[in-house]
């Protein structure tokens, strides 16, 4: 497996993941990007909608194991909260280490600790695809995302968020490796 987007712009605070903003054009790249990666063949996946709370109990109820709370100290959780379990062995296993390390650093920062906001939290593998979408704001209009891809090298041509039309901050400052 590579991870098939590297962060290259100074202003997103993850190594791994694309940052999109749905401000501009399509206001629906998100759901967009979600529809499309739950169409693919053979993919299993799981979201997460609700409040942080809720989505840290919807998660313990899934994968039986938990997400911290907002500004916990991300070095006293090892693993994977579960699921590295549920991927199982596989090429699509292979950059989670990576992947969810970067995303625990994003959750226990941006994750709301009065239960205010509505949160996605989305993940989708096949067989040779690996996505992670976390959303601070749900998908409110106007707000970031992140998006963590991993890909097997001989993968078929998948759905991301830069297929999408106006894609906020494409191009320049963030480069698909």
């Amino acid at each position: 497996m590579a991870i098939t987007t590297k962060n290259t712009n100074p202003r997103n605070d993850s190594k791994w993941a694309r940052h999109r903003s749905v401000t501009k054009g399509n206001q629906k790249q998100l759901e967009d990007v979600m529809a499309a990666l739950r169409a693919q063949p053979g993919a299993h996946y799981r979201h997460f909608f609700g409040t942080p709370s809720e989505i840290r109990d919807s998660w313990r109820t899934k994968f039986g194991q938990g997400l911290p709370a907002f500004n916990s100290e991300p070095q006293n959780f090892k693993g994977t909260a579960g699921l590295g379990e549920w991927l199982g062995a596989g090429p699509v296993a292979a950059d989670l280490p990576t992947i969810w390390a970067d995303f625990f650093k994003i959750f226990v920062r941006r994750s709301d600790d009065k239960d205010t906001t509505v949160q996605t939290l989305f993940v989708s593998y096949t067989n040779t695809n690996l996505d992670l979408i976390y959303s601070k704001w749900g998908t409110t209009p106007g707000h970031n995302f992140f998006h963590w891809a991993a890909t097997a090298a001989a993968a078929p041509r998948r759905a991301t968020i830069d297929d999408f039309d106006n894609a906020d901050d494409a191009g320049a400052d963030e480069n698909n490796m």
